[in-house]
């Protein structure tokens, strides 16, 4: 499959994204449901470089919450590659996922906290904290078994490469499944 390397948007992305997005395609077209989000984890592992990824626009903050970039949507619904820009000590909420994913930290400093969903009290119970430094990569398959909250903890803007299981008119409302946490 050919892909267009124009975000949804229509702004003109940088090449090294299209070589993300057939790579990212072949991996969930050759993996099984439960090895997909892992399988699009080793692909985000040789894509390290947010200059090469992103304009500079895309790698811009937002004062008030993180900034979500939508960079690529399949075309047949397959994922979605998002970037997320985080301004110091902005983070998600607590959450898990309706969809599959993956996500690597491409600057900055981050910290993932990590929750068990508690069936009986209907909530989340903090287990561990994480740091995530520029090159980790994380998957996670959908549901309440990998409970978490990103958050940047650095001093300078981070960024970070999602990639969802769900269409990308779809990320901002089929992604994360809050949770409360205890």
């Amino acid at each position: 499959m050919r892909f267009n390397a124009t975000s949804v948007a229509g702004a003109a992305q940088p090449q090294r994204l299209h070589g993300l997005a057939a790579d990212i395609d072949r991996a969930v077209a050759s993996a099984s449901a439960a090895q997909t989000p892992a399988a699009v984890a080793g692909v985000l592992a040789a894509y390290r470089e947010p200059d090469e990824l992103l304009t500079p626009a895309q790698q811009a903050g937002n004062a008030e919450h993180y900034a979500r970039h939508l960079l690529y949507a399949h075309p047949l619904g397959r994922f979605s590659i998002v970037a997320l820009a985080w301004q110091p000590g902005q983070c998600t909420p607590v959450h898990g996922h309706f969809t599959w994913c993956a996500y690597a930290v491409l600057r900055g400093a981050m910290q993932e906290e990590q929750y068990d969903w508690d069936a009986a009290a209907q909530c989340a119970l903090a287990t561990r904290v994480v740091a995530r430094a520029p090159g980790d990569c994380v998957a996670s398959l959908a549901g309440l078994d990998a409970i978490h909250r990103l958050r940047n903890v650095g001093a300078g803007t981070a960024i970070s490469l999602h990639v969802y299981g769900v269409e990308g008119d779809r990320v901002a409302t089929h992604v994360n499944r809050i949770a409360r946490a205890a």
